[in-house]
């Protein structure tokens, strides 16, 4: 088995090695590991990062050039990855502990039908617990650093680039009918919340682009109108936030 991480960057050099050295502390076991970086042509010295570790042989590919956004970054990680198995581990984003990946290891080699897993996550310091449900996907998105991807699942589908915040929320309700998942009981990762997403002030047109989403998913009328309830609360209030900070 072989696991492929993949690390998105855009000048970000100040958190970068933070990542790669998370990177380097794993504890490998009876399974491969691969680095990928995808750097979006950096101007801040994170190319020269990339090429010290590439050299030092902890980064195994990178690319640096101009793309289109972090969805079209992320597609061509999986391009050049090799792995069974994926995971998105971005600039300033970390691995709990040094076992992680072990302990992935050890749920997949147990159940050979899984093609995704997940456990939970640290941001700002609060515990975030999670479940892959129709309920929860109503508010939330699983978060990507917490999950392991099978790379079968994106045999078929890359990341849609028509969604600049949501395109892993609209991969995963695209796949649900395929996917076989399993939560396990561990941290996986402590997330950098800067991130553009994180902002408020995109809140607008990421439930915007998850309505669009939702309904050009292959789900049933019933399972996209439960996936809507809580949207057509959080748009409406999000815009009168909007115009009451204007």
């Amino acid at each position: 088995m072989k696991f492929s991480i993949i690390t998105i960057n855009y000048n970000n050099n100040l958190f970068l090695e933070k990542t790669i050295l998370s990177i380097k502390s794993l504890i490998i076991d009876d399974f491969e590991v691969e680095y990928v970086v995808i750097d979006g042509s950096s101007t801040d010295g994170s190319l020269e990062t990339i090429l010290n570790y590439y050299s030092l042989g902890i980064i195994d590919r990178y690319i640096s050039e101009k793309d289109s956004g972090i969805y079209d970054a992320m597609n061509k990680g999986i391009n050049i990855t090799t792995g069974d198995w994926l995971i998105f581990m971005n600039a300033g984003d970390i691995f709990a502990n040094p076992s992680v990946l072990l302990n992935a290891y050890m749920v997949i080699n147990k159940r050979k039908d899984l093609n995704l897993i997940y456990g939970d996550y640290i941001s700002s310091n609060i515990l975030f617990k999670q479940k892959l449900s129709i309920t929860f996907l109503m508010s939330h998105m699983l978060n990507h650093q917490s999950i392991f991807y099978k790379k079968v699942l994106f045999n078929d589908s890359a990341y849609s680039l028509k969604y600049r915040f949501c395109a892993d929320y609209a991969h995963l309700i695209n796949n649900l009918k395929v996917i076989n998942a399993q939560h396990i009981n561990q941290v996986v990762c402590i997330y950098d919340n800067t991130g553009v997403s994180s902002s408020n002030k995109n809140k607008i047109r990421m439930w915007i682009e998850r309505f669009n989403a939702i309904w050009s998913s292959p789900n049933t009328y019933i399972v996209k109108t439960y996936l809507s309830l809580r949207g057509i609360i959080a748009l409406p209030y999000q815009y009168i936030r909007f115009l009451l900070n204007m």
